[in-house]
């Protein structure tokens, strides 16, 4: 009796291990081929995205402008609103009204025809809606549509260099691309630069380098 409780135990332990080495190995071959799978499948719908236009990171989410006068942050909440950071900012750009005193942190939700805009910040000042504009972007959905395309192509990182409109997609540390548009323009004072960013990429093709190694490229 005592044989057959050890030989189910044994048999309990054999199995949890196959099953977590499975559950490890298939995480590990959805990070490894994840770049592979975004280049198959997203590179050309990814470019004529507007993802192009933001750097994102998991904390922060979506980051835009390079300098005080236009940088601002959007990060997509889990009620599907948005948080924006910088918001003065990002009413220059998107506009979603004129009759509005901009807290420097405000919230953005989308209800049937119009934004409730709240001040996570400020609980004094009431709350504020304002009548949907259909000839403007709606500013919610844009960005809760951005975030659902950034887990569809299994990113994990945009970065815009700030220098060059070169952009570095991650899908881990070691696993990376870097595209170059065919809008780069190279010159004599950026040609040794250029060619330090790329050398240790892979070129897949004549816009896409792709980075697999612990020679991660100083991107800056």
């Amino acid at each position: 009796m005592r044989h057959i409780k050890e030989m189910r135990k044994l048999k309990l332990y054999l199995t949890f291990t196959i099953l977590f080495s499975l559950t490890n190995c298939e995480i590990k071959n959805e990070n490894v081929n994840a770049s592979e799978f975004f280049y198959k499948n997203f590179k050309e719908a990814f470019i004529k995205s507007d993802l192009v236009k933001y750097n994102y990171d998991p904390r922060l989410n979506f980051s835009y402008g390079k300098d005080s006068s236009t940088y601002f942050i959007v990060l997509v909440l889990q009620d599907s609103s948005i948080r924006i950071f910088r918001a003065q900012n990002f009413n220059k750009l998107f506009r979603i009204t004129n009759d509005i005193i901009f807290e420097d942190i405000i919230d953005v939700t989308r209800l049937e025809n119009n934004f409730q805009i709240t001040y996570p910040r400020n609980a004094e000042l009431s709350l504020k809606e304002v009548q949907f504009d259909e000839s403007k972007i709606n500013v919610v959905d844009y960005f809760v549509n951005l975030k659902k395309q950034i887990k569809k192509y299994r990113i994990k990182e945009i970065r815009i260099h700030r220098l060059f409109n070169t952009v570095r997609i991650g899908f881990s540390d070691l696993d990376y691309f870097i595209y170059k548009p065919d809008s780069l323009i190279v010159n004599d004072s950026n040609k040794r630069f250029l060619k330090t960013l790329f050398k240790n990429g892979e070129e897949v093709d004549k816009n896409w380098y792709r980075f697999t190694n612990e020679k991660t490229t100083d991107y800056h």
